[in-house]
């Protein structure tokens, strides 16, 4: 996997502040990042790094911030949107005002993860619904086994699944990423080498993404995930002087 390449937008002209106004205004929401054929609004990166800090059950601060000093992960083009805002926390976390960071890695991920799902769409991919039966089965037998007959369904749903037609749905999406992935499993790069399988899917991956040419938006002031340090003596306040 590669390394974040981050796309700073640097406000140097009247024009270009100017655009961003615009750009943060645009369809009654602010827009957190453009790219050519799409954009990707404030709303949709504050409930994906919310959503994976209630998967966690991180609702306290302390726990929060302690969990995402702590946390490592490859980054890049092979991440899944969950280990992706991981590893954009861990980075982000290593002091309490490195927010704006974890907003930037969580942007591109999400942009990424748009470009797969066009790229899916264009190349017409399908998944058959023997498949995906297929692959949950596998699933549930994996987890019966481990714990008792019966309990899958609500495993599902502590782990966030409405129902079983809704992880269902996820499945199928995966499995047709891994389809695409299949596709360009081997590439010719620029230069006439030829490479294949992690290396070939991040290579193409990158340029895929480098080609749409993102611009991230400056962060709205304050963050509504932004980290916040707890000290030992939060929980004290309003105490008595000398207690």
């Amino acid at each position: 996997m590669t390394l974040l390449k981050r796309v700073r937008l640097a406000l140097v002209t009247i024009g270009v502040t100017l655009f961003a106004c615009a750009c943060l205004t645009a369809c009654g929401e602010p827009i957190a990042a453009t790219y050519d054929g799409g954009s990707v609004t404030e709303e949709t990166v504050t409930s994906t790094i919310e959503n994976m800090r209630t998967y966690y059950e991180l609702e306290d601060d302390a726990a929060w911030a302690e969990f995402v000093k702590g946390r490592e992960y490859d980054t890049g083009a092979n991440g899944s949107m969950q280990t992706a805002v991981e590893k954009a926390a861990a980075q982000a976390a290593a002091a309490a005002g490195q927010t704006d960071e974890m907003r930037e890695y969580v942007i591109e991920q999400i942009i990424r993860s748009q470009l797969i799902e066009k790229e899916i769409k264009d190349r017409k991919l399908e998944v058959s619904d023997e498949d995906v039966d297929a692959y949950v089965e596998q699933q549930r037998s994996y987890v019966e086994s481990r714990l008792m007959e019966g309990v899958f369904e609500s495993v599902l749903q502590r782990q966030g699944y409405k129902d079983l037609d809704e992880y269902r749905e996820e499945i199928r999406e995966q499995l047709k990423q891994l389809k695409l992935q299949n596709e360009v499993s081997t590439i010719t790069t620029d230069d006439g080498q030829e490479i294949s399988g992690k290396t070939a899917w991040s290579t193409w991956f990158d340029k895929l993404y480098e080609s749409v040419h993102p611009k991230i938006n400056p962060a709205p002031q304050p963050l509504p995930y932004a980290i916040v340090e707890v000290t030992q003596d939060s929980g004290a306040e309003g105490a008595p002087e000398g207690e």
